[in-house]
């Protein structure tokens, strides 16, 4: 995974009041996965399902680790 492809889906989304919505409302993490894939493939990055996944493990570790879930 390219560190900067996760950070150019995270720059475009946070610069997207309609994607922040669009992305708020999905109650499935498949569907949450797809969303980010064609976000970043649209933008011309190359992340796979793997790589957003485990972004959003790490994620999940971190906040357990601060106590934040």
């Amino acid at each position: 995974m390219s560190q900067s492809d996760l950070e150019q889906v995270f720059e475009v989304v946070l610069a997207s009041p309609s994607l922040q919505a669009e992305l708020n409302m999905v109650t499935s993490l498949d569907v949450f996965i797809e969303r980010l894939l064609a976000i970043s493939h649209a933008h011309g990055g190359s992340l796979t399902m793997d790589d957003i996944t485990d972004a959003i493990r790490q994620r999940q570790r971190e906040w357990l680790q601060r106590g934040m879930l």
